[in-house]
């Protein structure tokens, strides 16, 4: 439990974390006892606890009533970094790559959470938009007029695509078709890239990314047949993987 805790930690908390001594990191009974000491306040006094303000109340020889404010709304946006579990060797990466700020540009895997960027994840919308710089991912075919839908015919060696970060109107990285309002999240954080067919149907892509050290974001249908097509170059460095939202 104490090495997952850590990506729970942002800004001042990350670096109050970073101080802990090293058993107090990996120990998840000595590390919830020091966030508990760190970030609770004692319960306040029944004396001095406010009491709730009644629904609706009058003013003395008045007809006018104050009503009590309507509950909040639920957003539909969730906020956090997104993590990068690999399913056959283990260990996690994070989506990075800054943005240059006009011009599309490829996301990578980074293994450090503190080069994680966050996200926010807008569930009506379907998109994904970077926290800082206000730059939204989207998956881009790798050739011009390839497909990612597995039910059309593919060029020998597949079709697949990449996941970018981009701007309305910024220049494309390469030929190739963008999908930018694909993404849904579950209650669990997982994050589903889904795509739809021309009969209103859809489909999942599933995600790769280098098994050591940081690098592009592959996007397929079939990732075992990303795997297989991409031989030599890849399938040593490559294994297929899931995204979650953690939040910050």
């Amino acid at each position: 439990m104490a090495n997952f805790a850590y990506v729970c930690f942002t800004k001042k908390a990350l670096r109050w974390y970073e101080e802990l001594d090293e058993q107090t990191r990996n120990d998840w009974r000595l590390l919830r006892g020091a966030i508990l000491a760190k970030y609770t306040t004692p319960p306040q006094s029944p004396s001095i606890i406010p009491s709730s303000a009644p629904a609706s109340t009058s003013l003395p020889g008045s007809a006018h009533h104050i009503s009590a404010a309507a509950p909040p709304t639920t957003s539909t946006v969730r906020r956090g970094r997104i993590r990068i579990d690999r399913q056959r060797n283990g260990g996690a990466s994070y989506v990075s790559g800054k943005s240059s700020g006009v011009d599309e540009t490829s996301c990578n895997s980074a293994d450090n959470v503190a080069d994680a960027s966050v996200f926010e994840i807008d569930t009506i919308s379907r998109t994904i938009t970077s926290q800082a710089g206000g730059s939204r991912l989207a998956v881009r075919a790798y050739g011009e007029g390839w497909t990612l839908d597995p039910s059309k015919p593919k060029k020998p060696g597949g079709e697949y695509g990449a996941l970018v970060r981009s701007f309305p109107g910024s220049k494309p990285s390469w030929p190739g078709t963008k999908l930018d309002d694909i993404w849904s999240v579950g209650p669990d954080g997982k994050i589903v890239a889904s795509v739809k067919r021309s009969d209103g149907s859809l489909f999942n892509l599933e995600v790769a990314v280098y098994r050591n050290g940081a690098g592009a974001i592959y996007l397929q249908s079939d990732i075992n047949e990303f795997i297989k097509y991409q031989g030599s170059r890849y399938q040593a460095a490559v294994s297929d993987s899931s995204l979650t939202l953690s939040r910050v």
